[in-house]
């Protein structure tokens, strides 16, 4: 039996495998994937987490936010991991080039489950998200590794 909480993750390939797959999903548009990932690793159950975040994430951008005029123009999503001067800490952005959040859509209460999946990670990961941007689309992230969330138990 694997144990997570005992491994690590390697990020980058992590997040270059989840896009990977869902962009070869929809092959009519064309996504380009900017990763600065300067976390190389996490442990194993941060990792998840953070995997399981991205993938709802992307898989939003992909769905919802590249629409019509991304069928001539170059669809880009940007991801950045990285590790805060207090130890243990980190940062995910995210953002797309994409048509971003319906103006007056609370994300905070959206009941879609992809949304509830991230809010009930973030709350896991003991991590804050926000929405920022306008007109694209930034989630910022803010979470704690395992070490660092076993110490505020």
């Amino acid at each position: 039996t694997h144990n997570a909480a005992e491994s690590t993750i390697a990020v980058e390939p992590l997040l270059q495998q989840l896009f990977d797959l869902l962009a070869y999903q929809h092959p009519h548009l064309e996504v380009h994937l900017e990763l600065q990932i300067a976390a190389s690793e996490l442990d194993g159950d941060t990792g998840i987490a953070l995997g399981m975040i991205v993938n709802e994430l992307l898989m939003n951008s992909l769905k919802h936010g590249f629409g019509e005029r991304f069928e001539r123009e170059v669809a880009r999503i940007r991801i950045d991991v990285s590790e805060q001067e207090l130890k243990g800490h980190f940062v995910l952005l995210y953002e797309d080039n994409g048509a971003g959040m319906p103006t007056g859509a609370e994300w905070v209460t959206d009941e879609r489950l992809g949304m509830r999946l991230i809010h009930q990670l973030a709350r896991q990961l003991m991590g804050r998200l926000e929405l920022k941007g306008s007109p694209r689309t930034q989630w910022v992230f803010h979470f704690l590794d395992e070490q660092r969330r076993r110490t505020i138990d």
